[in-house]
This record gives structure tokens, sequence and C-alpha cells, in this order.
């Protein structure tokens, strides 16, 4: 069976059994109505609610306190980080400029942000430089691929990145879990 279009006719069911990219959630949320923010787990949630019930969940954003916004371009090392932390391409730019190119978002980094807004920036630049290296354990289970391509490693390490993503597109495209097994070696044999 080939994975089925997401559209408003497509079953609960068949929504649930196949991996959708955070894109098509929105535009599914965007082309019915439905409010599009959020992770892609909480677009799934609204969208799985529209299926079962016809009900578009159009709940507002939440006002952001002004004294909460940044103006981006006079963020400096002092700026607080403030409430309501979101990681955005003109903080990457600010980051990148203090830190260098070598500076990349990472899972500890952005919980440090959102749970310190008390905080400046130069206290997560510090606290980036200590913790760079640092691995996370669990992957949050919205970011499945990663997952995947970390399990297929783990039993794989002879393999190359090509032949990991191979088999990760052959099993999204298949109904069920997006979880690295063995069979999955399969679609290195036939690859489309």
């Amino acid at each position: 069976m080939n994975r089925p279009i997401l559209n408003n006719k497509i079953s609960l069911k068949d929504f649930k059994q196949y991996y959708w990219l955070k894109d098509e959630l929105k535009s599914f949320c965007k082309n019915n109505g439905i409010n599009s923010t959020g992770s892609k787990i909480e677009m799934a949630k609204k969208i799985e609610s529209f299926l079962r019930t016809g009900i578009k969940n159009r709940v507002l954003n939440p006002k952001i306190n002004s004294s909460d916004k940044h103006d981006y371009k006079n963020i400096t090392t002092e700026t607080k980080i403030g409430k309501n932390y979101k990681s955005s391409e003109p903080l990457r730019n600010f980051f990148e400029s203090v830190i260098g190119k070598q500076f990349k978002f990472t899972v500890a980094f952005q919980k440090f942000c959102q749970n310190n807004s008390n905080k400046t920036y130069q206290d997560a630049i510090n606290f980036w430089h200590k913790n760079k290296n640092v691995k996370t354990k669990k992957i949050a289970p919205q970011f499945e691929y990663n997952t995947y391509i970390r399990d297929f490693f783990a039993t794989n390490k002879n393999k190359k990145l090509s032949e990991a993503i191979i088999c990760w597109k052959h099993k999204k495209s298949l109904p069920g879990d997006n979880k690295y097994c063995q069979s999955d070696l399969l679609a290195l044999k036939n690859p489309t």
C-alpha cells in the first residue's frame, strides 16, 4: 500500500500509521482551519482530535508580555534571556557572532535557556561552552529521524549515513512505527 495523502479525507487509522513531516502537519492544519502552532506532537494531537470529532482546535496563542520580547538587533551578552525563550534564526546569528560558526542549538542548551529566564545570554554562552560536547542520552519523541539514525548506527557501525538514510526513507513510507529494526536493511538491496 502506498502512503496515503494527508488531507481531510484520511482515516484516523491511516493518519496514525504513517510518518508525517512537521511541514505536512502544519499545511494540513492551515488547510483545515486548525491552529498550526506548537510542536510536531502537539499538531498531530490536534489533527487526531479533528479526524476523530470534526472539531477544529482554534486555541489562540497566549499573549506574550511585551517585556518578554527581544529586539534581536539589540541583544548583548548582558541581555536577560527572559520568559518565552524560543530558539530562532536571529538568536542563532547572535550566538554565532559571539561563539563562532561551531555554535549549534543543543537540547541541553535550549532547556537551559527555557528554564533560566533571569540569566543573561552570557550565562547561556558559558553554559554552551561547558556543555557543547555532552550528548543527550534520550532523544525527544518528536525527533524520530534522529532516533532511527542513532539506533541504525548502534547496530551497523560499518554502514554509511547514505545507507541509513535509504533505510529511513523506506521505513517512514511504511505503516507502523518508525523504530529501526534489522529487517530495514532489506531496503539497501532495492533502493528506490
